[in-house]
């Protein structure tokens, strides 16, 4: 995806995309080997209790600076939905 990306995308375009946690070395290394730099990076934790589940890049074709974003966390430690879920569900039109 990513060398189709750099394909396709104008100059000051960017690529965004998740990829599972447990691979996140072979996602870096495929940004690498496709010339892109990563703008900003944040892994989602499903739940507090859990270990991270994806890891959501965004990225740019030109050098800038890599802001590593806080976890974004779904679920609370009693598996409540969390403020920041709740924006992303609102920003969507979700109730």
């Amino acid at each position: 995806y990513l060398r189709a990306a750099r394909r396709h995308l104008e100059e000051d375009g960017r690529f965004v995309f998740c990829f599972p946690f447990q691979q996140k070395a072979r996602a870096l290394s495929a940004i690498a080997e496709a010339k892109f730099f990563i703008e900003r990076s944040c892994d989602v934790v499903p739940r507090v209790s859990l270990p991270a589940l994806f890891s959501l890049f965004s990225c740019k074709m030109h050098e800038v600076p890599h802001e590593v974003a806080p976890n974004f966390i779904v679920r609370d430690r009693e598996g409540e939905v969390t403020s920041e879920q709740e924006a992303v569900r609102r920003s969507f039109g979700w109730p």
